[in-house]
């Protein structure tokens, strides 16, 4: 699955506000945790939770690779990643 750079850049120009249950239901229901994500993503642990908290916004890239990694759609990131 391919992200185009429209949407990368569309992803950027949006504050990131992670909704957390919607993106631990991603986790669990594909079996993971946020340590199995961190290495996928190649990050460690305490980053990826710093990121989930807040405390540090996701880049595009880390975005892309979230929905890469679980063939999540445009809709389901933006909910996950853009909550209100």
């Amino acid at each position: 699955m391919m992200v185009s750079k429209n949407d990368t850049a569309q992803y950027i120009e949006r504050r990131c506000t992670v909704d957390t249950k919607i993106l631990k239901s991603v986790l669990v229901r594909n079996g993971d945790n946020v340590t199995a994500l961190a290495g996928k993503m190649g990050m460690s642990t305490a980053a990826l939770y710093r990121r989930i908290k807040g405390d540090t916004e996701f880049s595009a890239k880390e975005i892309r690779m979230f929905k890469q990694i679980y063939g999540l759609t445009g809709e389901e990131i933006d909910t996950i990643f853009f909550a209100n």
